[in-house]
């Protein structure tokens, strides 16, 4: 998996050297992870703050924790107390903070920050991999579907994996995330900086 891992930024950095970059650029990046069987062995990986709980004959395995989560924390606090002092339009809460989100976005891949997917080779010391023996349920979330979890309690982490592989599935549970979201349009209830976030996963069981 490592391999897969490198051959993906090796193409990514390939790619960003045939543009013309304007000045002060901004590189894209993403999160990223992924299961895959090599050879015989069950191997995932995890780069960003995308979110993995699986299920093996050895037990229940996460990767979950992220470096930037902290960060994320005190963003919340901060809205919360912004809002306290007067602040009321979300867009001016995210206005006010955006200075902090800026300078944290500069902590990317670098030494003591986080670790995302990019075109730069630095990103590769940040993935983490997990060996699986033969998995019998999968999930690969966002960090904003896994918000079913750390921010809003509707499901425990063993409780997201087994409703996300059983009757509807990942659909049924992104239809709840979207209703609560919608429930509290002005992040009061559920303290956040923006209403809803990306909300991607991917469940998989075994055959």
């Amino acid at each position: 998996m490592p391999s897969v891992v490198s051959g993906l930024v090796d193409r990514l950095i390939e790619d960003l050297a045939l543009i013309t970059l304007p000045e002060n650029y901004d590189p894209p990046a993403a999160c990223i992870a992924a299961v895959c069987k090599i050879g015989t062995q069950w191997q995932a990986v995890r780069l960003g703050d995308c979110r993995l709980l699986a299920e093996d004959g050895k037990g229940s395995h996460r990767i979950i924790d992220f470096p930037n989560d902290d960060f994320d924390h005190w963003v919340t606090a901060e809205a919360v107390r912004l809002r306290a002092g007067g602040l009321s339009n979300l867009k001016d809460i995210a206005q006010a903070l955006q200075p902090a989100l800026f300078a944290n976005r500069r902590r990317r891949n670098r030494p003591g920050g986080y670790g995302v997917i990019e075109a730069d080779s630095a990103c590769l010391a940040f993935a983490e991999y997990m060996p699986l023996t033969d998995p019998a349920a999968v999930l690969l979330a966002s960090d904003g579907f896994f918000r079913l979890v750390d921010h809003y309690a509707e499901a425990t982490e063993s409780e997201l994996l087994r409703r996300a592989v059983a009757g509807s599935g990942v659909i049924a549970l992104y239809d709840t995330l979207r209703a609560i979201e919608q429930s509290d349009p002005d992040c009061r209830k559920f303290p956040r900086l923006k209403p809803g976030d990306d909300a991607s996963a991917i469940a998989l069981t075994a055959v």
